[in-house]
Parts: C-alpha cells; sequence; structure tokens
C-alpha cells in the first residue's frame, strides 16, 4: 500500500517519524515533502509552484491520502483557523480522484464527514486501520 501524508507543515517531523511507522508495517510513504529543503531566498514563486505539483504527484503515486489534522481543542472555532493550509487541498484533491482518506484526530473541516473519509483517533488506531485494510 502507498500513502501520502498531509499535515500541517509545523508537524513535518511528526510526520517523518509516523512515516517511519508506517514503513515498519510495510507501507510506501510517497510524501517527499518530508525530506524537502528550505525555501530558497530568491525563486520564491518558482519554489512554491513546483513544490505544489510534486505534492500532487505524490497524492496521486498514493493510494490513500493519511491527513493529521488539528486538535480542534487548541483553536477558536473561527473559519481561518479551519483552512491553514495546503493539506485540505491534497485532501480535496484526493477526493475528487477517488482515493480513500484517513482523517487522524478531530475532523477539523466539514468534508472529511464525507462517505470515503474515515476517521481515527491517533496514529496507533491508524497503523491498525491500515494494517487491516485492503486498497486496490
Amino acid at each position: 500500500m502507498r500513502v501520502y501524508i498531509a499535515a500541517r507543515f509545523s508537524l513535518k517531523n511528526h510526520a517523518k517519524e509516523l512515516a517511519g511507522q508506517l514503513e515498519q508495517i510495510g507501507v510506501t510513504v510517497t510524501s517527499r515533502w518530508l525530506d524537502e529543503a528550505p525555501m530558497p531566498t530568491h525563486g520564491q514563486e518558482k519554489f512554491l509552484r513546483e513544490t505544489a505539483f510534486i505534492d500532487l504527484q505524490d497524492v496521486d503515486a498514493a493510494d490513500v491520502l493519511v491527513i493529521l489534522s488539528d486538535n480542534l481543542a487548541l483553536h477558536d472555532l473561527v473559519p481561518s483557523k479551519w483552512a491553514t493550509g495546503s493539506r485540505h487541498f491534497e485532501a480535496g484533491y484526493a477526493f475528487a480522484k477517488g482515493k480513500p482518506i484517513v482523517c487522524v484526530g478531530d475532523r477539523d473541516n466539514l468534508f472529511y464527514h464525507m462517505p470515503n473519509v474515515v476517521s481515527v483517533k491517533n496514529e496507533a488506531e491508524l497503523l491498525r486501520y491500515l494494517s487491516a485494510v485492503e486498497v486496490h
């Protein structure tokens, strides 16, 4: 199984740890953003555009998208707090492609209540779920 991990950029190290755990159970992680270089001081627009295309290629290469959600208990429920990153675009892209989505933690977006979105409480539950499910 191939998985793309979508997460807030500030959770990059946490996502890398999760990628290691997934690889230990035989899952291939397609998220190259976990190893991408820092944004350059010059040519940022080009870097961002190229990075976005790479991320979408990585979503295309995955069987399942796993999104690490925000802990809603840490935020006021203000719409601007809900739309804080690329991970939501990536999840929407995966949804449009018909890919299963697994939301880890709080469903911090109304679209994570859609039928092909599975919600798990934490990473341990995610590992159990991915170990048991077959994706084609």
